[in-house]
């Protein structure tokens, strides 16, 4: 299976868009590949998975690369910056979050809200 490909060491995008992936574990275990570490972008959207929040949170914690700009799911689009808050943000590091003018939709929402780690936050 390509999800399992531990050869592509110098992988930057890879599109599986459209591939009737219906699975959710079958994303996360994409998501998951550790040797794709130089990975910028990586295209799920047009599966029929259905993605809730806590599971789109888990993709994006087992993603390896640590450049990652946008990671499209089958139903939600998300770009540089909130990876950047959901992956690598510690508790400690996000005290505020401004979220104004970004067109996020109810999924990205679900995705914020589900990250735990954010015990200091003080203002939204």
């Amino acid at each position: 299976m390509m999800g399992g490909n531990n050869t592509w060491e110098k992988l930057k995008s890879l599109d599986l868009s459209s591939n009737n992936i219906n699975d959710k574990k079958t994303i996360i275990f994409v998501c998951s590949n550790g040797t794709w570490k130089e990975l910028k972008s990586l295209f799920l959207a047009g599966n029929p998975a259905v993605l809730e929040a806590t599971v789109i949170n888990e993709a994006i914690k087992v993603i390896a690369s640590g450049s990652l700009e946008i990671l499209t799911l089958p139903n939600a689009n998300i770009e540089e910056t909130l990876l950047q808050y959901l992956k690598y943000s510690t508790s400690e590091s996000v005290i505020e979050l401004s979220l104004v003018k970004k067109g996020y939709n109810a999924i990205h929402v679900g995705v914020i809200g589900g990250n735990r780690a954010w015990n200091n936050l003080q203002m939204r």
